[in-house]
């Protein structure tokens, strides 16, 4: 114990200012919900204030928000670290994509630490062993499953010391909730009647102050070393304070805890930063609100921000305590998830998701026991690590809370992975031949078609606008995603393949602008030097009936051959391509190492030593125009304005130079209308024709 006045001296009370930004992989223009660009530019607008006021914060940027805003506003890491070097931000790790780790193996769990860390690295200048500080997901605490996968020395940073949990959390549930202490610290707390922020019941027990020993750190018993920080949950509902009796109760609470004058208290808030900057669903009146709240804890002398790293290195935990398991008021108790979350994540609406995750797992690990292509298995995994994303989370709904349809969305694309682990093995395979299969890759109940030789590995989905949904390529250094960006937010698309529309977050390749969902039927054939797809337009009522997609993969070619027949008096067409050279290291890295490749027949782009590019003929009537959207999540937009019912294009994973380009365009035309070797007369003629051969077999694709 000190005395709180020493020579007229107040010892102030340590407080720490903890905000936790979490965002999924979204990007800009939905109909539903903010944008990435508005929400850091919310958060940017909270970090001023921290600066303005000179109050110190703690800050958790989840893994899947750092990509986010290393594609989309980069600038934002030069703020976060510029407050770090003045000593205004202390940075805290956590896992790659906020998944409820009491769901998964510490396999899992391990790789999704290890992922945070390098981004947390690679983007925020942390060195690894700097991170100590572990902000678990939704705060689902189990001390026996987490507690060796939190400390594991095997980790980039030796291990984590400190959890941020809840301050109810040091109390027992025991075996009946209902007459346990758990449930008599909470029935004092501020949580509102319907687990919203504000509610009567947080008026009416405004006064009460938590007890003196939820306001330190405990080592957890048998918790491998680790120690708690307790959240207060009464601070949590009164910052950003706005009414009387929230600013009441913080003052009461400050008054109690310099009356017990001892300097290891420590008061704690950590919530959603989204909360407190006002953005993403939450009052806009907060910052305002969060502002005058800063002003007034820097005119006190009684209370102190703290940066959590520098305070915890100086203060030493109280002796071991037992941590059951739980997690915050709100999820256990009034949205039914549990103490141990099993309500919501052994819900059976949620079960056919769970089974989708456990399926690519095991499918991920049989591939890695196979030996298959190193580069596109670390991108699996991280696509399923991303589509475990705040795992089984429950939204309002008609009869109480189910699983939200984000959350759906994001477990249903886990099955995108399959078609990452196929392409991983066929580049294992080391086939030259060129070949084409119809197969239901992605567990859809709809059948695909995929071209493939040595080089390229092809998906399309005739179903879904006969668009190019996915092309990998294997380089030099391993195989890498060409085109597709399945990672990225879905919204609240449930269906694979479906063209989204709002915001048009993966459009693939060969979309036609208007008709991106009409259906086709494929005929495909197959030799010893190619492998096809004729994919005709059979969509009653579009009027690009009866158009024909062709797409050839020639043995050793490094791009696909493309042809379009379109009925005789349709003769003007916006067809977009996205593309995503090596889409892991776009996630991982953003658009830092991303150069356009262009010249007046061809557009792409290179990240290191991958390149896509779709090129065209000289003397067909096409023209690159402005795509309306210049990138997506993880991918850049090319346009064609087209001008005739008849072109052809490529689309190339190598280098490209006009000639060469011209040249191949010139034969593959040759190839594909042998009796049409007078381009002009080509264009000037009904083509009615595409070449079929003996080999060539029509295929049900339903």
């Amino acid at each position: 114990m000190m005395n709180n006045q020493e020579e007229g001296k107040v010892n102030p009370v340590s407080f720490a200012l903890v905000h936790h930004a979490n965002q999924f992989l979204i990007t800009d223009g939905y109909d539903n919900r903010q944008g990435i660009t508005e929400i850091v530019e919310g958060y940017s607008r909270l970090l001023r204030l921290h600066e303005k006021y000179r109050i110190p914060c703690n800050l958790h940027l989840s893994g899947t928000l750092v990509e986010t805003i290393a594609w989309h506003a980069p600038w934002f890491f030069d703020q976060v670290k510029d407050l770090k070097q003045k000593g205004l931000v202390a940075l805290i790790g956590g896992t790659y994509s906020e998944n409820v780790m009491t769901q998964f193996s510490p396999r899992f769990n391990q790789h999704q630490l290890e992922e945070y860390l390098w981004l947390a690295e690679r983007h925020l200048g942390c060195e690894p062993t700097s991170l100590k500080i572990a902000w678990v997901p939704e705060r689902v605490w189990n001390t026996g499953t987490l507690s060796p996968v939190l400390t594991n020395p095997e980790l980039a940073n030796g291990g984590y010391q400190y959890v941020l949990l809840d301050d109810r959390l040091l109390y027992s549930a025991g075996p009946d909730y209902a007459s346990s202490p758990r449930a008599r610290f909470d029935e004092t707390g501020p949580y509102g009647a319907v687990g919203t922020y504000g509610g009567n019941h947080e008026e009416q027990f405004a006064g009460q102050v938590a007890p003196a020993e939820t306001s330190t750190v405990y080592r957890i018993k048998n918790g491998h070393g680790l120690v708690m920080i307790p959240i207060s949950a009464n601070i949590r509902y009164w910052v950003p304070p706005g009414a009387d009796h929230q600013w009441q109760g913080l003052k009461d609470t400050i008054q109690a805890r310099l009356q017990d004058g001892d300097e290891n208290t420590l008061l704690v808030y950590a919530d959603d930063m989204e909360k407190t900057a006002g953005i993403a669903g939450w009052d806009s009146g907060a910052l305002e609100r969060y502002e005058a709240f800063l002003g007034w804890m820097a005119e006190r002398q009684e209370v102190n921000a703290v940066l959590l790293p520098d305070w915890l290195e100086n203060h030493p935990a109280q002796p071991g305590r037992e941590i059951e398991p739980g997690t915050f008021y709100e999820i256990a108790q009034e949205w039914k998830a549990g103490e141990n979350y099993r309500g919501w994540s052994e819900n059976p609406e949620w079960q056919p998701y769970r089974d989708l995750l456990d399926q690519e797992q095991a499918l991920l690990i049989a591939a890695e026991l196979r030996g298959n292509d190193k580069s596109l298995l670390m991108l699996a995994q991280k696509h399923l690590m991303a589509s475990a994303y705040e795992t089984a989370w429950h939204d309002p709904a008609e009869n109480g809370r189910a699983p939200a349809g984000w959350a759906r969305a994001l477990g249903r694309h886990a099955s995108s992975g399959s078609v990452i682990v196929a392409a991983a093995n066929w580049f294992s395979r080391g086939n030259p031949k060129p070949g084409v299969a119809v197969v239901d890759i992605d567990g859809d109940g709809e059948n695909e078609v995929v071209l493939y030789n040595e080089h390229l590995y092809a998906v399309l989905s005739p179903l879904h606008g006969g668009r190019l949904i996915y092309l990998f390529a294997r380089g030099r250094q391993g195989g890498a995603m060409l085109i597709g960006n399945p990672t990225d937010d879905w919204n609240f698309l449930e269906k694979l393949n479906d063209y989204m529309q709002m915001p048009p977050n993966h459009p693939g390749a060969l979309v036609d602008q208007g008709f991106e969902g009409d259906r086709y039927q494929a005929a495909i054939s197959v030799s010893n030097t190619s492998a096809g797809v004729i994919m005709t337009n059979e969509q009653a009522g579009s009027r690009l009936a009866g158009t024909r997609k062709q797409v050839v993969l020639d043995a050793n070619a490094t791009h696909l051959t493309v042809c379009y027949e379109m009925p005789p008096d349709f003769k003007e067409l916006v067809m977009r391509a996205c593309l995503s050279p090596d889409y892991y290291q776009l996630l991982r890295e953003g658009q830092e190492n991303l150069q356009p490749e262009f010249g007046r027949f061809w557009q792409g782009y290179r990240n290191k030593d991958v390149t896509t590019w779709l090129g065209i003929p000289a003397d067909e009537k096409l023209n690159w125009i402005y795509p309306g959207r210049e990138q997506v999540g993880h991918g850049l937009n090319v346009a064609l304005k087209v001008e005739t019912n008849h072109f052809h294009l490529l689309i190339g994973s190598d280098t490209v130079q006009q000639k060469w380009l011209q040249e191949c365009l010139q034969r593959s035309r040759e190839e594909l209308h042998p009796d049409k070797s007078d381009l002009a007369a080509m264009h000037r003629q009904n083509p009615g024709y595409l070449r079929l051969n003996e080999n060539t077999r029509y295929c049900n694709l339903y």
